[in-house]
This record gives C-alpha cells, sequence and structure tokens, in this order.
C-alpha cells in the first residue's frame, strides 16, 4: 500500500501524465518502509543477458531471486520490450528513484502512438504486499492469476505486481490506447520478464 502511496505522490509532484491518449503514471514506485531494501545495481546493460539466478519453466512458476543479486536492466533486452509494446525502445536506463530499469518506447506501439511519454520499467524490490491486504485501501485492483505465488493489477499506472517468493516484482508504465489491451501486453511483459529470471 505504501508503495502504491509514494508512487502517487512522485507522480504528482514530477507531473508524469502525457498526452490525454495516455495514461499517468509513476514508474518511480518504490517502497520506503523500514526494512525494504532497493535490489538493483547502477550499471546499465540493457541488451546484455545478464546471470540469472534461477530458472522458471513458465509464468506460474515462482523463480527465486536473491535480492540484491539482479541487475533490473540486464533481465531483457530492447528487443524483447519491442517484442511485446511495438514501437522503437531504446536502451533501458535505471532510474535513480526506486533503482528499477525504465525503457523509452517512441513512436508507433501496438496500443497506440506513443505521444509524449511511453515506457515501461521493471523493479525488483522490497516485499509483495498481498491482493488481499491492497483491495481494503484500493478496491480497484484485480487478482492475476498464473503469476508467480501471487499476482494483482492497477490500471493507474499499468502497475502489476509479483510475488516471487523472497521479493516483489514491479512491471509499470505509461502506454497509449485502451485499458484492456494495456493490460494484457503489461501481463504478456511479465510472463518474458519471468521466464529470464
Amino acid at each position: 500500500m505504501r508503495r502504491i502511496l509514494l508512487g502517487l505522490c512522485i507522480c504528482a509532484l514530477s507531473a508524469c501524465s502525457s498526452s490525454g491518449s495516455s495514461k499517468a503514471t509513476s514508474t518511480t514506485t518504490a517502497s520506503t518502509a523500514a526494512g525494504d531494501s532497493t535490489s538493483s545495481s547502477p550499471a546499465d546493460t540493457a541488451d546484455t543477458a545478464g546471470t540469472p539466478t534461477s530458472t522458471s519453466a513458465d509464468a506460474g512458476t515462482t523463480p527465486v531471486v536473491a535480492p540484491g543479486n539482479v541487475d533490473p536492466c540486464s533481465i531483457v533486452t530492447t528487443a524483447d520490450v519491442a517484442a511485446v509494446f511495438g514501437g522503437t525502445v531504446a536502451e533501458g536506463v535505471i532510474n535513480p528513484d526506486n533503482g528499477g530499469c525504465d525503457y523509452e518506447i517512441t513512436g508507433m506501439t501496438n496500443t497506440g502512438d506513443s505521444g509524449v511519454l511511453t515506457q515501461v520499467s521493471i523493479s525488483l524490490d522490497g516485499e509483495y504486499e498481498t491482493y488481499d491486504n491492497e483491495k481494503v485501501v484500493f478496491p480497484d485492483i484485480e487478482k492475476i492469476d498464473g503469476l508467480g505465488s501471487g499476482a494483482w493489477y492497477y490500471s493507474f499506472g499499468s502497475q502489476l505486481h509479483i510475488d516471487l517468493g523472497n521479493q516483489e516484482l514491479l512491471i509499470s508504465g505509461i502506454f497509449p490506447g485502451d485499458d484492456a489491451a494495456v493490460k494484457a501486453e503489461v501481463i504478456a511483459f511479465a510472463t518474458t520478464v519471468i521466464g529470464k529470471l
């Protein structure tokens, strides 16, 4: 819950909304609660394969990723991002606010013109907040089956929160187009990400 609230505050402060056809979001969502830690390194290696810490046969299998051992920009390539979302994808860069990896997408995406800003962010951090706990505060979230040990989606910021057992995988972004189409693409991208952990 604190992660979403902090993300909404950061979003409001940084004016991260784009054109009318794009969704506003914060890709700087992070937990600052005591005990949470950022689990990325500052290296930027978007187009190189990182050393996986475990393998996963499919998205329904929960990978075991040691916190702090995965550079989020080493998980997928720009080609992986483009394969799901379309458009032209820039090399991933570490977001200094949350330690995640941001990929900017330009041109025509699968859901519409990228407009002022279209991007997807991957972060591995903190402790997963369960669907049941978050639903009390954010009644619009949706439970997602088949990803990790548990997952839920919040359309504001296209946030997909996935339980990897010892930390949370968060995929979020700013995308143009229909909410249902964006949600489907974010879930498909999560399958790609989990498959490479």
